[in-house]
């Protein structure tokens, strides 16, 4: 559902995934579901989608860097 909103919480080890909006996370991006199902098949990164532009994102982008060491899909 490309209306659905994913929320991901990262504390030192411990992380956490919910549906919905928050207001105060330190990154929010935005990405069709063909995006997002490439990279976790490994096709693509969320950096590497943020700079061609089928991404796009707004807060601290050192945050969102950090996504594809947390999420590591490539093969």
């Amino acid at each position: 559902d490309k209306d659905k909103l994913i929320s991901i919480y990262v504390d030192g080890r411990d992380i956490k995934v919910t549906f919905g909006e928050n207001k105060s996370a330190d990154v929010i991006g935005k990405l069709s579901k063909e995006t997002f199902d490439q990279i976790v098949e490994g096709r693509e990164t969320f950096h590497r989608a943020f700079m061609t532009g089928a991404m796009t994102a707004r807060g601290n982008l050192k945050t969102l860097r950090m996504l594809d060491e947390i999420f590591n899909f490539q093969k």
